[in-house]
């Protein structure tokens, strides 16, 4: 009865001779798997397992069964047509009169399709879905790794932080589906011109990062941002006929050889280096120091002040006079936009627009200087009729890109 069962089982049951490293026996689960023909003579225990398998067999669990002890684990074994099989497995062995294992009894588990969806939602639980790179999550395990190593070896790290510049422009103009399509070329260059030690993960959104250790210092990671922005900048990307330039901007900070322990720290300097660059005129690579990190820090505070100052309708239109030289009349007038900070005084546009682009307010701001022009124009027709000068108002790119702004436009002009 007990012969019955192990040979119905759908486990997968063996005996070997580990003197020799004859199969003594399969079951008819097992045999299905490693020797359908059923001989058994011209098979070598050896010949189931990978050359990497034999070796973990040889330290760990051979070491077990010589002490009379049972082991337990999960092995990958090789098919009778060469593919790969996990079993989780049960070994014992007998032990002979000189000490020695003699015999082993093994009864396994397929286990391939379970481990196969556990692999799969353990890669989705640390990796980005659409370009398949390392998230935040692994991207902060590996770099914690790195300055451990660089601890303890006083060798730099240097993060290298990535935003690709008016990436906003392209989902705008082309819809999400083709900035899904940039964002995996522009992964697949990265990728084949870092090198094997280095990560690229993606944070989200057109951000990526990049951690490299072993590395000389400052100049290694300023050429390793070189070889990036080449492979981004070079080559224009053609999706579906459109072919789009694009470029990027780097930021990035190093651990000074051991001195720095906390990745999230480093990440934040590389961003501010990255805003840095931005600030320069895009398509720049900055490296961190404390006097970007307090320029970063200002810029931060004023465009919640700008949020705080557009929510209250705090702003206010200054209007220049545009004068008919023969006539001398006001032929029209150009508003332009002043914010009252309460620290500094009048900003002029020159001073904030920057940081209304950064914090995506540039839209929001423009729709508020059209609605103060559009009454103050009615005002002016009421008092002056046909003779009331036209208003000219300026708005940024961006919002005549994001195709909205014809409908905005009216929905002012009818308030």
């Amino acid at each position: 009865q007990l012969a019955g069962v192990i040979e119905t089982t759908s486990d997968l049951v063996g005996i070997a001779d580990l003197r020799t490293g004859e199969l003594i026996y399969l079951n008819a689960a097992a045999q299905e798997l490693f020797a359908p023909s059923g001989d058994l003579e011209h098979i070598h225990i050896a010949e189931l397992y990978s050359v990497a398998e034999r070796t973990r067999y040889v330290d760990e669990v051979y070491p077990v069964l010589r002490r009379g002890d049972t082991w337990t684990g999960e092995l990958t074994m090789l098919r009778h047509d060469g593919t790969t099989v996990r079993v989780l497995q049960t070994v014992a062995a007998e032990i002979g009169a000189d000490g020695e294992p003699e015999r082993a009894s093994v009864l396994g588990r397929d286990v391939s399709d379970e481990r196969a969806v556990l692999d799969e939602l353990a890669f989705k639980a640390t990796h980005d879905h659409l370009t398949g790179l390392p998230n935040r999550s692994l991207l902060v395990d590996h770099l914690e790794l790195a300055l451990a190593r660089s601890a303890r070896d006083r060798t730099p790290v240097a993060v290298l932080f990535i935003d690709l510049d008016r990436f906003k422009a392209v989902n705008d103009t082309h819809g999400h589906g083709v900035g899904d399509l940039q964002l995996q070329e522009i992964s697949a260059r990265m990728s084949t011109v870092l090198r094997p030690s280095d990560t690229v993960a993606r944070l989200g959104g057109d951000e990526f990062v990049v951690v490299c250790d072993d590395i000389e210092g400052e100049m290694d990671a300023i050429t390793i941002a070189g070889r990036i922005r080449a492979a981004i900048e070079d080559e224009p990307i053609v999706i579906d006929g459109t072919s789009m330039d694009i470029s990027a901007s780097v930021g990035i900070a190093m651990s000074n050889g051991g001195a720095l322990r906390d990745p999230e720290t480093l990440l934040k300097r590389a961003d501010t280096a990255m805003y840095r660059a931005k600030e320069g005129g895009r398509a720049r690579t900055e490296i961190f120091d404390e006097a970007v990190r307090d320029r970063t820090r200002r810029r931060v505070e004023m465009s919640a002040q700008l949020q705080t100052a557009i929510d209250n309708d705090a702003l206010e239109l200054h209007y220049q006079p545009m004068v008919d030289l023969v006539s001398g009349k006001v032929a029209a007038v150009e508003a332009f936009v002043r914010w009252p900070h309460p620290d500094q005084g009048l900003l002029t546009p020159t001073e904030f627009l920057d940081i209304a682009a950064e914090a995506g307010l540039d839209q929001q701001l423009d729709m508020l200087v059209v609605h103060h022009a559009c009454v103050e124009a009615k005002r002016w027709h009421n008092q002056m009729g046909d003779t009331s000068p036209p208003v000219h108002v300026n708005v940024v790119g961006d919002s005549l890109l994001a195709g909205t702004l014809s409908q905005r436009l009216d929905q002012c002009l009818r308030a």
